[in-house]
């Protein structure tokens, strides 16, 4: 008997022990991580609601859900702090498309490199010099010193140059051709990666539908500079396939403009056409997957 008191004495005494280091620290409560500050029903806002129905896979059932349309989800990034949501496919790009702008003709630019060629009509032979823009925006032909080349079009240039043969003891020369060579000194990138901007018109149907492997592939001129892996090779027919849509984001002058690249496809003609420094991002929707289950034997 007295075995059992002493136990219970010993508990006692524990247990007053515990109660009193509680009660020193009443009233503090500590988290090892910090409260998201969104509230519940904001987290709940954009969460996609669970629908399940059961079917049996009859030829009724199996013809009306032919008839229906589908329609896919696609989940938006959520911002300040709110979670992402799922919208339809049909509303994930909010399109905005630049305005048409006429870029003129190519402005000759430091890093150019130009090539003349002198023709001798006499013994029907011909003699090519290539040029190099410089740093200043000049040439340096011949005898004929320094000619301004940078602002200049091409045919500007080619009148820039006869004039200054025909007033210095070169006239014999009068007679040449001028192109450009490399296209240096302007450029566009696609997803962060610089490509030169050339004097052939290029348009966003042009770059999205091509390797991208070179500018050849989009005009016939072409800077030496390749294009690497620096976009996806998209068309219409492959997109509809899948039944999938790509984001193209175009930033101009601090502006986006977003396209969607099934839109643009379906669009005749070339609606958008690619300026200097235009910088082109290409993004697939992050379509949210579904599924069927099917249960049972066939």
């Amino acid at each position: 008997m007295k075995l059992i008191i002493t136990i219970k004495r010993s508990q006692f005494i524990l247990i007053s022990f515990f109660l009193s280091v509680l009660l020193t620290n009443c009233g503090r409560v500590y988290f090892p991580f910090k409260l998201e500050s969104v509230s519940r029903s904001e987290r709940d806002a954009g969460q996609l609601k669970p629908k399940i129905e059961l079917l049996p896979l009859t030829e009724t059932n199996a013809k009306k859900a032919n008839k229906t349309e589908y329609t896919s989800l696609v989940r938006i990034k959520g911002v300040y702090g709110l979670p992402s949501k799922l919208v339809p496919s049909s509303k994930a790009i909010i399109e905005k498309y630049p305005p048409y702008v006429a870029p003129g003709e190519y402005k000759i630019g430091e890093n150019d490199i130009l090539r003349i060629t002198f023709l001798n009509f006499g013994t029907l032979s011909e003699k090519s010099f290539e040029l190099l823009v410089s740093e200043d925006g000049s040439i340096n032909l011949l005898g004929l010193g320094r000619i301004n080349a940078s602002g200049l079009t091409l045919v500007q240039l080619r009148d820039e140059i006869y004039n200054r043969i025909i007033a210095s003891d070169y006239s014999i020369l009068s007679d040449f051709d001028l192109a450009i060579m490399s296209f240096n000194s302007k450029k566009f990138f696609i997803n962060y990666k610089r490509l030169p901007y050339i004097s052939s018109a290029i348009y966003l149907k042009d770059i999205l539908s091509t390797n991208a492997n070179s500018l050849s592939d989009i005009a016939s001129s072409v800077s030496s500079e390749k294009a690497g892996d620096v976009a996806m090779k998209i068309s219409l027919g492959d997109l509809a396939m899948i039944n999938r849509d790509v984001e193209i984001r175009l930033i101009r002058e601090g502006v986006t403009y977003k396209i969607s690249a099934l839109n643009l496809f379906k669009k005749k003609g070339n609606v958008v056409r690619i300026l200097p420094e235009d910088q082109i991002i290409i993004e697939p929707l992050n379509y949210f997957s579904e599924y069927v289950l099917l249960i049972g034997g066939m």
